[in-house]
């Protein structure tokens, strides 16, 4: 041990700068080490500069998402969000099996049976006006739809002795629609010779609304009229 004169003793910073040289050597860590000599980390690494730690250690690598992955996370969490949402509403649905009458029971079958399986719109089509009429009463007095608020589309022939204005009016009326502004859609329009055009003299129409919680509510009803599960319509 070494023995200093008096007046020429090692001062404090001194004594922890060689312990620290030592302990380093001993393969102690810079955190190790300022946390047995109680000084900071940043003194610690200034008395040990250019001393090679014995022991390798692993670096440790901060794991960066990537923007794709970020992304892939949000969308799923979305996902689930809006999941859980259309299972509300179907669970709705259920009930409305419950309270509601024989024109829902029949609205929804007629649904189940010609009706676009989508998660977020009211999709039917078909050619028969009587049947058209009856799924828009549905939609009118189970869920309060305004048929203003529908979206029709047509897909009709130009050269079967009716105009569109005249299509247009026809399917109107078969729908209590009143809005004199009130848009169609043409999906196609065949100018055809074929004889199958005079099986739908006023083309074929396809009813749309878009609701989630409609088409949800309804796909709920099925399965609670019909004692079944169809995971797939919650998506």
């Amino acid at each position: 041990m070494t023995t200093w004169p008096r007046g020429f003793e090692m001062k404090p910073k001194i004594r922890d700068k060689n312990k620290a040289i030592k302990l380093r050597k001993e393969g102690k860590s810079i955190r190790e080490i300022a946390r047995i000599l109680r000084v900071a980390k940043s003194s610690v690494s200034i008395w040990v500069r250019g001393i090679r730690d014995p022991i390798k250690r692993p670096k440790r690598i901060k794991e960066k998402r990537t923007k794709a992955e970020s992304n892939a996370i949000r969308n799923q969490s979305i996902s689930r969000h809006y999941r859980v949402k259309r299972s509300v509403y179907q669970e709705l649905g259920r009930n409305d099996a419950h309270e509601m009458g024989a024109l829902h029971l029949k609205g929804c079958m007629l649904y189940w049976a010609e009706g676009t399986k989508s998660r977020h719109t009211v999709s039917f089509t078909n050619s028969d006006a009587d049947m058209i009429r009856f799924f828009g009463m549905f939609l009118r007095e189970c869920y309060e739809l305004d048929p203003n608020s529908f979206k029709l589309g047509l897909n009709c022939y130009l050269n079967n002795g009716l105009t569109l204005e005249e299509i247009e009016s026809f399917w109107k009326n078969e729908l209590c629609i009143t809005d004199p502004n009130f848009k169609f859609t043409y999906h196609t329009i065949k100018e055809s010779e074929s004889k199958s055009k005079r099986r739908h003299p006023y083309g074929i129409c396809n009813m749309r609304v878009t609701s989630v919680e409609v088409v949800q509510r309804i796909y709920g009803a099925i399965q609670e009229y019909m004692g079944i599960v169809k995971d797939e319509w919650l998506g």
